[in-house]
């Protein structure tokens, strides 16, 4: 998947800028599937990793993180953890709904 690439590249590089754009409707987007917008895959990447680190970071972030690089997430999750895939996209899209929650409040502050 293209958001796995560029979402691990900008996680470990700490790169991200946080700009979800703010007309999207995150449950528009599944992780079972590319976006049709390559650019999607830049800010739909970064915070899979940013909840999969918080949710598993005790729990076998790494094994888990070298099975999503060989495989997918949509296996390494369900393998690594007593959470199903879709629990953990629902997980992800709460966080970027928070995310772009947080971006307007700041727009809304510098007006």
């Amino acid at each position: 998947m293209n958001w796995e690439v560029e979402g691990l590249a900008s996680y470990f590089a700490k790169d991200w800028n946080k700009q979800i754009p703010s007309a999207i409707n995150i449950n528009d987007y599944n992780l079972k599937i590319d976006p049709s917008n390559y650019a999607d895959s830049y800010w739909m990447g970064y915070p899979v990793f940013a909840v999969f680190e918080e949710k598993f970071a005790n729990s076998g972030f790494k094994n888990m993180l070298t099975t999503s690089f060989s495989k997918s997430l949509e296996i390494a999750i369900p393998e690594g953890s007593n959470e199903s895939f879709d629990a953990f996209q629902n997980d992800w899209r709460n966080h970027c709904d928070r995310l772009k929650g947080q971006i307007s409040a700041t727009k809304k502050q510098i007006r």
